[in-house]
Parts: structure tokens; C-alpha cells; sequence
């Protein structure tokens, strides 16, 4: 890790895209809860910018990968971005309506898509293999510190002024992100990289999936991403409806998860760096369920909050072992359609499990479900990841 203003210029906009996703993770189900108290309709809005990203992530990741300017290749997404996303984070509070909240989160979202595949691109594009597993912990751990920042804004503030809670969210992604900007610096990609063929979004997915072992990996996130993604957005509204706290400190649940990812980030990098990455992600699959059981088993938000510890840590595990491990498997030069395909099966079964999630609480009439769905999400995760062969050398 020589390149040192690009280290920091990353760790900069990591917490900037922490603080902004802790936000959403947190506070966007509260705030949409003002306008409905449908669970289904609070998980379309939750979703919405998930399933716009199954559309976009790849298309962009795949354009960045043939983008050079003066600015870089990853940085002028970068530079598009970071202004939207705060300009639109400090009027989300303004939504005098449902429907004018849901086209408020569109254009946030819009503008965090844009920059999301560049920038976790900047990783593979210049780290090593036996750095990545290094590179993707600081970059965990800066974003599970946004998320911790961006849960603890609320804690007092939100019952006061819960506007103030996404102004200031807006200003740390503004000041942190546009620093970014001066530090990260990209060495250009050879011609031929740069260079190809367009390819029609059937051979362009087509490619992609052809290789076993990347398609099994991508099966086992799916599920991976289902659990842990409905959890995250739903647990703020559990600890409120099921166990009676209030939601700044329900929103505490989240910093827990977020802080013990974040200390968990670095050792579990440098264990994913020296170890065989595919038994680790077993390992973290396995812990991630026995945290969602003891979650399904809480009654109080003490033991929520151990769950949500507990669940923090195999996320750092799957995280940052599972992306290394895909890191791997992709071709040099191409990390923003792999990144970005990825994300993808990230988003869909984020979409897909606030959408059933929803759906089952509002006829069940239980927070409680998401648990239990999450388990069962995670035990077919481990099915697929298991089935992944052998790389070769």
C-alpha cells in the first residue's frame, strides 16, 4: 500500500458513503413511518433505491471501466456524486407528503448510484491480491465508522429535530467526500483495457456468469445479501414495535452492529489475507445465522443489541472475506462490471426481501419475521458457497 494519498483519498470517501448509507440504514424507515404505518408500503420506499441500483450499478461499473479523462477513471463519477447525494440528503426532511418523500429518496439514491461501483473499483484497480484482503478491511471499517456516526447523530437529536439528523449527514458526506477528491489520484489503464467492443446487456451478463465459480459465489451472496440487508433496514422498526423503545435508541441497535464491524474490520482483513477465503466465508455464513436465531430469540434490547454485535461481526467476515474471494476470480482491468455485477445481486435481494418481508408482517402482524426469514435466507448462502470449486493456481 504505497499509494498513500489515494489510501487516504479512499478511507475519506469510505466514511462519506458510511455516514450516507448508516442514514438510510437508520433513520429513512422512521422517517418514512411518519407518513404510513404499512409495512409494505415503508419497505417500497426503503427498496427504492436498491432496486433502481439492479439496473444501474453494472451499466455504470462497466462505462467506468471504459472511461479515461484528466480527472481518472473512477474519480469523475466520484466527482458527480458526492455534491448530489448531500444536496439531496438535506431535503429528504422536507417531504410534505408520501409521494414527494418517495421522488426526494429517488434522487438521493440516483446520486449514490453513480459513484458507488467506481469507487469500490478503486480497490482491485490498484491493490494487489495479497493486499486486497487489507484494502477491503479499511474500506469496511471506514464505512462501518460512518454508519456508527451516522446512528449516534440521531440518538438525542432525532426526538428533538430529526431534521438536523440528515443536515448534518449532509455536511460530513460534503466535507469528507469532496476532500476525497484532491487525494485520489489513478494510473492509467493500458489501450487495450480501455479499448473493446460494446456488448449487448445478454452477452454482457452472459460473460460475466460464465464462470462457475463466480456464478456459485454470486448465488451464495444473493441469499447472503437477503438476510442481511433486510435485518439492517428493519431492525430500527423491530426494537420500536416489538420492544417498546423509542426510536433513537432503537436506532442504536444499528450503531452496535456498525461498531462492531468496524472492530472487527482489520483483524478480519489480515485473517482473510492469510488464510483460505472460501472455509472463512464459510465460517462468517455460519456465524451470521447463529446471530439471527439468537435475534429471533430476544426479548429484551439488551439481547437485541448482543445479536446485533454478534451479526456485525460475521458481516465484516462475509464482507470483506466475500469480496476478496470475488476479487480473485475476475480479470484484471474489468473490476467495474464484475464490482458492479455484484452489486447487483446485492440490490435484488435487498428489493426482493423488504418487499416479502413486508408483506408477511402486515398479514402476521410481527416484526419478528425477519429474523426467522434471514435464517433460513443464510442456511442456502452456505449451500452455495460451498459448491464453489477449488480455484486454480
Amino acid at each position: 500500500m504505497n499509494n498513500k494519498p489515494l489510501l487516504i483519498g479512499l478511507i475519506l470517501t469510505s466514511l462519506a458513503y458510511g455516514v450516507r448509507i448508516g442514514m438510510r440504514y437508520t433513520y429513512l424507515g422512521p422517517l418514512t413511518n411518519i407518513f404510513t404505518d404499512s409495512a409494505f408500503l415503508i419497505t417500497i420506499v426503503l427498496s427504492l433505491g436498491t432496486f433502481m441500483g439492479i439496473f444501474l450499478l453494472p451499466l455504470i461499473g462497466k462505462r467506468s471501466d471504459r472511461t479515461w479523462t484528466r480527472f481518472g477513471r473512477r474519480r469523475p463519477y466520484l466527482m458527480v456524486s458526492i455534491p448530489l447525494v448531500s444536496i439531496f440528503t438535506s431535503i429528504i426532511p422536507h417531504a410534505s407528503s408520501f409521494t414527494i418523500l418517495i421522488a426526494f429518496v429517488i434522487l438521493e439514491a440516483l446520486a449514490g448510484i453513480i459513484g458507488l461501483s467506481p469507487l469500490v473499483s478503486l480497490i482491485p484497480d490498484n491493490f494487489e491480491t495479497k493486499e486486497r484482503g487489507r484494502a477491503n478491511a479499511i474500506f469496511m471499517l471506514c464505512m462501518g465508522l460512518g454508519g456508527v456516526c451516522a446512528a449516534g447523530i440521531g440518538y438525542k437529536i432525532w426526538d428533538i429535530n430529526y431534521h438536523l439528523v440528515f443536515y448534518i449527514v449532509a455536511a460530513i458526506i460534503f466535507v469528507f467526500g469532496v476532500t476525497s477528491l484532491f487525494l485520489i489520484k489513478e494510473t492509467p489503464f493500458p489501450d487495450n483495457i480501455l479499448s473493446g467492443k460494446s456488448q449487448s446487456i445478454v452477452e454482457y451478463f452472459r460473460n460475466i456468469l460464465s464462470d462457475k465459480r463466480v456464478t456459485l459465489y454470486y448465488a451464495g451472496d444473493f441469499f447472503r445479501w437477503f438476510s442481511k440487508s433486510l435485518i439492517i433496514q428493519m431492525v430500527t422498526l423491530f426494537a420500536a414495535n416489538e420492544l417498546g423503545v423509542k426510536i433513537g435508541v432503537a436506532g442504536q441497535a444499528i450503531l452496535v452492529f456498525n461498531l462492531l464491524k468496524l472492530i472487527s474490520s482489520l483483524p478480519v482483513g489480515t485473517v482473510t489475507d492469510k488464510v483460505n477465503r472460501k472455509q472463512f466465508l464459510l465460517v462468517g455464513t455460519v456465524l451470521l445465522a447463529g446471530s439471527l436465531y439468537y435475534g429471533w430469540c430476544c426479548h429484551s434490547f439488551v439481547q437485541l443489541s448482543i445479536a446485533m454485535g454478534l451479526f456485525g461481526i460475521s458481516a465484516s467476515i462475509t464482507l470483506i472475506c466475500g469480496s476478496s474471494l470475488l476479487m480473485d476470480l475476475f480479470p484484471k482491468g474489468r473490476a467495474g462490471e464484475f464490482m458492479g455485477m455484484n452489486m447487483v445481486f446485492g440490490c435484488l435481494p435487498t428489493v426482493l426481501s423488504l418487499w416479502i418481508s413486508g408483506t408477511l408482517i402486515d398479514l402476521f402482524g410481527t416484526y419478528r419475521l425477519i429474523f426467522l426469514i434471514g435464517i433460513i435466507s443464510t442456511i442456502i448462502s452456505f449451500i452455495f458457497t460451498l459448491l464453489i470449486p477449488k480455484q486454480e493456481s
